[in-house]
């Protein structure tokens, strides 16, 4: 029975990390109605420079918070000059497609070009040390990665449903054309579904 609570904590720390990849890869989706097949190298890339970051003597809360600036910032370039340009991904599924499966193959040979092929040691976040519960020992680091999830899900929840401005986010990818009658600020996402002049 032991066995089985080990394995049961494994399983909920290795699965927090895959929810937390899941919920990236849907809220891009009902953002943009594209599902981006580079998300991973996306991730991938993001890590390295937390661990490039860290390496340069930065503080490892420091060296993640700077990652993400860095990675929201090459998000949004990636989103305004390699996606938006292909257009509509409604009306043109197969070019995203192919986009973000060419941005998988660069994103990775860029970072083999600029880390190398060999693994590195990230830094620990969480204790390494365990406590025990019933005979079964639980890491700091799966208490950690849980309550990280958590913490992404409730803010999530706040945003989506308690502010005007998560609530309008929701109303535009459910409805785009009602959300811009209603006076919701939708901007068009390609030249192809802009309104005619007036």
């Amino acid at each position: 029975m032991d066995l089985f609570f080990d394995r049961l904590v494994v399983g909920l720390e290795q699965g927090a990390v895959y929810a937390s990849v899941a919920l990236a890869l849907v809220l891009i989706y009902r953002a943009t109605s594209v599902v981006n097949f580079a998300q991973g190298e996306m991730a991938l890339f993001s890590t390295f420079i937390t661990w490039q970051f860290y390496e340069l003597g930065l503080p490892i809360a420091v060296a993640i918070v700077a990652s993400m600036a860095v990675s929201f910032l090459g998000g949004a370039l990636i989103e305004r000059v390699i996606i938006r340009p292909v257009g509509d991904a409604a009306k043109n599924p197969l070019a995203i497609v192919i986009v973000t499966i060419g941005m998988l193959l660069a994103l990775n040979a860029l970072v083999k070009w600029i880390w190398g092929p060999e693994g590195r040691t990230f830094p620990k976040i969480f204790s390494a040390n365990t406590i025990e519960l019933g005979g079964v020992s639980i890491s700091y680091q799966a208490i950690g990665i849980l309550a990280v999830l958590a913490v992404e899900l409730v803010l999530l929840y706040l945003l989506f449903q308690k502010t005007k401005f998560g609530l309008a986010m929701r109303s535009v990818a459910s409805n785009t054309e009602s959300s811009r009658l209603v006076g919701i600020p939708v901007k068009p996402r390609s030249a192809s579904t802009r309104s005619p002049p007036r």
